[in-house]
C-alpha cells in the first residue's frame, strides 16, 4: 500500500511525504519513505532503481509488483539474473543453507534434489521467478553502476551506468551482493606446480 500526504512549508513551498509498504511475509512488512520538494521538483525516469538482480534485487521487484508499484527498474551489470549463483559455477558450488528456508516464502519450490540445493538449480530458480512474476521486462542488462548521487535539492537520485546512462529515480535499493566477486588464494608459482604435480 501507498501513503502520500503533502506538507505545506510556506507559500512558496510544499513537501510530499510518500510511505510505500511492501508486505515481505505474514508478520514482516517493509517501509520505503521518499520525499519530495514540490517548488522544485523534478519527475525522475523511475520512481525506484534496485541495483542487482539476485535474491534480494528479484525478491524487491516482486514485492513491488505484489504493491501495484510498476515505474522501477533493475540495472544489472551481467546479461542475465542470478547473482552470486550466476557467477560462481566452481566444483561443488551449493548452498550452506536447508533449500527450503533458502527460497521465497511466496515461491516455495517442492522439487529440490537435496537439501543443500547446488548453484545450477538455485540459478534456475531464480531465472523462474523472475519469468513467472514478469520481472524481466524491468531489467536493464549490460548496465554496471557507475556512480549514484542524491540531489538535495530536487530530493531523487541520479545513477549513472558504466555505458554512460544517466537515470533519476527517487528511491534507489542496493541489491549488491558481497560474493559474486571471486576472491583467489595467493599462490606463488612453485606452489602452483606443486599443486598441479600432486594432483
Amino acid at each position: 500500500s501507498q501513503v502520500s500526504e503533502t506538507i505545506g512549508f510556506g507559500a512558496e513551498q510544499t513537501t510530499e511525504l510518500t510511505i510505500l509498504v511492501i508486505p515481505i511475509s505474514d508478520n514482516i512488512r517493509c517501509q520505503i519513505w521518499s520525499h519530495r520538494i514540490m517548488a522544485s521538483f523534478e519527475s525522475p525516469d523511475f520512481d525506484v532503481l534496485i541495483i542487482g538482480s539476485g535474491f534480494s534485487g528479484i525478491g524487491m521487484a516482486i514485492a513491488l509488483k505484489q504493491a501495484k508499484f510498476q515505474t522501477f527498474v533493475i540495472l544489472e551489470k551481467a546479461q542475465g539474473v542470478g547473482g552470486t549463483w550466476r557467477d560462481n559455477t566452481y566444483p561443488g558450488c551449493a548452498c550452506d543453507v536447508p533449500s527450503r528456508l533458502y527460497s521465497y516464502s511466496f515461491a516455495p519450490n517442492p522439487n529440490w534434489s537435496e537439501v543443500f540445493a547446488p548453484q545450477a538449480e538455485i540459478k534456475a530458480y531464480l531465472e523462474d521467478c523472475a519469468e513467472r512474476y514478469d520481472i524481466l521486462d524491468h531489467v536493464r542488462f549490460g548496465s554496471e553502476v557507475a556512480d549514484a548521487k542524491y540531489d538535495d535539492e530536487l530530493s531523487l537520485w541520479r545513477v549513472r551506468t558504466s555505458n554512460g546512462d544517466e537515470i533519476s529515480a527517487r528511491i534507489v535499493v542496493s541489491g549488491q551482493g558481497a560474493l559474486h566477486i571471486p576472491k583467489l588464494a595467493s599462490i606463488d608459482e612453485i606452489g602452483r606446480a606443486s599443486c598441479r604435480e600432486r594432483v
